[in-house]
């Protein structure tokens, strides 16, 4: 009798020890992508403020990436507070980027990839 109660005991820790490691990597991925809501809300709030339209919602394109990595609609909530908290830390600037400034940026390197990434995302289903 005790032969079975061990073996359960033991596949019992064997599972809690392998659904560990599943559980830790759903907070990393989750701070990482809290952490892209406020830089993506920072650009939305950015060409907001710089009266750019971007080729689709900024908001959008990331919660599809964010479902994509794994985040449960309570998450994708969540995630959604933090990208209009990022942009909103933007929007209330007091001095912007002038039109010019503006173009500028958005043909650099970086604002390319984020014009990129932003359609990848997005045509994500």
């Amino acid at each position: 009798m005790r032969f079975p109660r061990r073996m359960a005991l033991g596949a019992l820790a064997l599972a809690t020890w392998i659904a560990a490691p599943a559980q830790a990597a759903d907070e990393i991925v989750m701070s990482e992508l809290r952490e892209e809501a406020v830089q993506y809300g920072k650009y939305a709030g950015r060409l907001e403020t710089c009266k750019i339209k971007p080729p689709h919602p900024v908001k959008t394109a990331y919660l599809k990436h964010a479902r994509e990595q794994g985040a449960l609609p309570q998450q994708l909530e969540i995630l959604g507070r933090v990208f209009d908290d990022g942009q909103a830390r933007v929007r209330g600037l007091r001095v912007g980027f002038s039109k010019e400034e503006c173009a500028e940026k958005i043909q650099t390197r970086q604002g390319r990839e984020l014009f990129e990434q932003i359609n990848e995302w997005y045509a994500l289903d």
